[in-house]
C-alpha cells in the first residue's frame, strides 16, 4: 500500500509542499527588499473548502470508494498555488517598493512553525502505523 494514498498523509504532504513554496516566496521578497518598485508577494493558503471543491492547493480531497455500493471518488487533480500581491495600501518605502523586512521575517517564522507542526504530525502518524504493523506481524 502506498502511504501517499491515505488522505491524512496526502493532506500533510500538501501542507509541507505549501509551506516550502511559501518559504521560497518569502525569501524572494526579502531578497528584493531594496529593489525599486518591487511589491511583496505571498501565497494564498489553501482552505479546506477549496480542497473539497478542487480549486485550492495542488491536491483535491475526494471520496474513497471502498465498496461497489459507494459513490466513486475522483482522482487527485493537479493544480498550483495562487500567488497574491500583498496589501496594496501597504507603506511604500522611499525607493518605491512595498517590502517590510519585519513583516517578512514574522511570516517566515510563522511559516516555519507551520512546517514543523506538519512534520511532527506526520512523524506521529508514521509511528502509529509502524506500531500497528509491528503488532499485527507478531
Amino acid at each position: 500500500m502506498d502511504i501517499g494514498q491515505i488522505p491524512l498523509m496526502a493532506a500533510m504532504r500538501s501542507q509541507m509542499l505549501y509551506t516550502g513554496a511559501r518559504q521560497a516566496v518569502i525569501a524572494q521578497n526579502i531578497a528584493n527588499a531594496d529593489t525599486p518598485g518591487y511589491v511583496s508577494h505571498d501565497l494564498k493558503a489553501p482552505s479546506f473548502s477549496d480542497m473539497l471543491a478542487g480549486t485550492g492547493g495542488p491536491k483535491r480531497v475526494t471520496l474513497a470508494q471502498t465498496s461497489p455500493m459507494h459513490l466513486s471518488g475522483n482522482a487527485y487533480s493537479a493544480g498550483a498555488y495562487k500567488v497574491i500581491d500583498r496589501d496594496p495600501t501597504a507603506e511604500t518605502n522611499p525607493n518605491g517598493n512595498k517590502v517590510s523586512i519585519e513583516q517578512e521575517v514574522e511570516k517566515m517564522s510563522m511559516n516555519q512553525d507551520d512546517y514543523e507542526q506538519a512534520v511532527l504530525l506526520f512523524k506521529a502518524n508514521m509511528t502509529m502505523f509502524n506500531t500497528a504493523v509491528d503488532k499485527s506481524a507478531a
